[in-house]
């Protein structure tokens, strides 16, 4: 096996700007042996971002890997199998997120016909917060604000006043 000099080392490791892990390739020898040797010989190491300077950023997948990939992961982790899933305690805004993703937004309002790229999505009726899509209507702000008025009514400082604890089912 070839001695693992200081100078040896020094070359591959600065002026071939080769890493640790291919050194030990190189040299057929572990990782640790590597550096464990450098740290003997008192070899100073790349900072982090010397090391992100030398990676080849040129490296991307193939359009079929990008495909197998991202067909590995479709669905893997969402809904019951998602981590933050909290099943009947989601949130509202969890559950608009939700209706979002799951459905095309259209380009205009329901209530005025307003041609806008920004649509809430607002109940029907009772503001009954429920996953299904048909239980609401996207709706401008305005339109959405005129309905949240009617449902939620406010005080003189304009603060909504509760009135009893929504319904999730």
């Amino acid at each position: 096996m070839l001695e693992l000099t200081e100078e040896l080392l020094f070359d591959l490791y600065w002026e071939e700007k080769q890493n640790i892990r291919q050194i030990a390739e190189k040299l057929n020898c572990t990782v640790g042996k590597i550096r464990y040797q450098m740290d003997k010989h008192k070899i100073k190491k790349r900072s982090i971002s010397e090391s992100q300077s030398l990676i080849d950023k040129s490296f991307e997948h193939s359009a079929e890997a990008k495909k197998k990939i991202s067909d590995g992961l479709k669905n893997k982790y969402t809904g019951e199998k998602s981590a933050n899933w909290k099943g009947m305690n989601a949130t509202i805004g969890t559950i608009h997120q939700m209706l979002r993703k799951q459905n095309k937004q259209p380009q205009e309002c329901h209530k005025c016909g307003k041609k806008t790229d920004k649509l809430d999505l607002a109940n029907k009726k009772d503001h009954n917060y429920s996953r299904k899509i048909k239980d609401y209507q996207w709706l401008c702000n305005k339109c959405h604000f005129n309905k949240d008025i009617e449902y939620f009514p406010r005080n003189n400082e304009g603060q909504f006043i509760k009135r009893g604890v929504l319904n999730r089912g």
